[in-house]
């Protein structure tokens, strides 16, 4: 739409072999308390052109496929929870339904409050969601970074805790999410706020990316 897009975010190749993105929002894309939706998914085609796949996203974040490329899961970040778009006959994604339940409060100033003053108890409730990934058993992988959680939604839409550390004493502001290791049964955190990537040994393989 002739505009410079501000607020990209978790690239990841789709089923025509084009690379999908998230777009949070047009202006203050680090502000993730608020109502705008504005956010979208776009794709950038093999000639280069930029087309939005799906609209009308709050604050749109972490993204990631199921391996049939049936499902595209996408983290509403300030509503605290994972859409779920399914394939269309033409190709495209659409029919945004809730994956799995809410996982925690939002507050609309959370970038107004010291987190690190807030006692734990009320860290640990809070929800915003963030990087996304899928293991070969289904269950979705999801950080909450003012939490300091990492959640697993299972194929059956419960939510897991995996880890919970509100205190920051490692996991402080989880973002991004990725298997890796010649199994894929290594999960890769990355902790912002102290500049930290983790490594955690899982059971369920994670899902085989395109690449």
């Amino acid at each position: 739409d002739e505009r410079a897009l501000v607020g990209s975010n978790c690239p990841a190749l789709g089923p025509d072999g084009e690379i999908y993105c998230t777009h949070s929002k047009w202006s203050d894309p680090y502000n993730v308390g608020n109502t705008d939706p504005s956010g979208f998914v776009y794709k950038v085609t093999r000639d280069g052109r930029v087309v939005r796949v799906v609209d009308a996203i709050r604050g749109a974040n972490g993204l990631c496929f199921s391996g049939d490329f049936q499902s595209l899961y996408v983290a509403q970040t300030p509503a605290s929870n994972i859409l779920r778009f399914t394939r269309t006959a033409d190709g495209g994604y659409a029919n945004p339904t809730q994956y799995g339940p809410v996982l925690g409060l939002a507050p609309d100033n959370i970038n107004a409050i010291d987190l690190r003053s807030m006692p734990s108890a009320e860290r640990a409730r809070l929800g915003l969601t963030d990087g996304l990934a899928l293991d070969v058993a289904g269950n979705l992988w999801v950080t909450v970074p003012f939490a300091g959680k990492l959640v697993a939604i299972t194929p059956q839409g419960d939510a897991i805790t995996v880890i919970s550390d509100p205190e920051s004493e490692k996991l402080s502001m989880p973002t991004n999410i990725a298997f890796g290791g010649a199994d894929l049964r290594d999960l890769y955190i990355a902790s912002m706020r102290n500049n930290k990537v983790w490594k955690l040994r899982v059971d369920a393989p994670g899902l085989p990316l395109p690449h």
